[in-house]
């Protein structure tokens, strides 16, 4: 796409001028990222006006939800609405709490998987529930790793040409067929087909 000076406070959202209000504002730098490979105006505010659509449809929610919150709070007494602040609290700080335990088991094993000599791109493929089966993942990824590697040794020096990691095509793997497959096969096919990968790990 060629470089144009797109003017993001001039696209409008779909449904006039009152559906902007609360809409996150979106530098020039994120719109050239989010519309990369468009060509035409036409095509860079539909994309803008999908974005801001569904921003606008997320705030909608919030505000729907804090208004039945308010309406439920209405018919409380004072001890019951303190209680329930007091549950909504511990609740998000419990979310917190898992947000930021998830956050550093992603750090610690993107950590580990560098000391192993591995790509930290593999963090996604071995990142499990909780640190001991992560753990797990890391050291049976990391044999895999060594197994093919010595794979590949034998394979060169029979004169052959080396096996790749996946040899099933995309068009044909199953759940069940992705359940099965190694972590370095998974990987193979995110690479080379990122929205099919996303669907069976769902």
């Amino acid at each position: 796409m060629e470089n144009q000076n797109i003017n993001v406070n001039e696209v409008e959202l779909e449904g006039g001028a009152n559906s902007t209000e609360q809409i996150k504002t979106y530098t020039q730098e994120e719109v050239n990222e989010l519309l990369k490979g468009y060509k035409s105006q036409e095509e860079v505010n539909n994309i803008v006006n999908k974005r801001l659509a569904r921003e606008k449809k997320d705030i909608e929610a919030r505000i729907e939800a804090e208004k039945r919150e308010a309406e439920r709070l209405a018919t409380m007494s004072a001890e019951e609405k303190a209680k329930h602040e007091l549950e909504k609290r511990i609740a998000e700080l419990e979310a917190r709490e898992r947000e930021i335990a998830r956050k550093e088991l992603e750090n610690e094993t993107s950590r580990q998987l560098k000391d192993l000599g591995i790509s930290i791109n593999a963090t996604k493929f071995v990142l499990g529930e909780s640190a001991e089966t992560t753990h797990s993942n890391i050291k049976d990824f990391a044999n895999f790793i060594e197994e093919l590697k010595e794979d590949l040794k034998r394979e060169l020096l029979k004169g052959k040409t080396p096996r790749t990691s996946s040899s099933v095509a995309s068009n044909v793997i199953t759940k069940e067929q992705f359940k099965r497959m190694s972590y370095m096969e998974k990987m193979d096919l995110y690479n080379k087909d990122i929205e099919l990968f996303n669907k069976l790990n769902q």
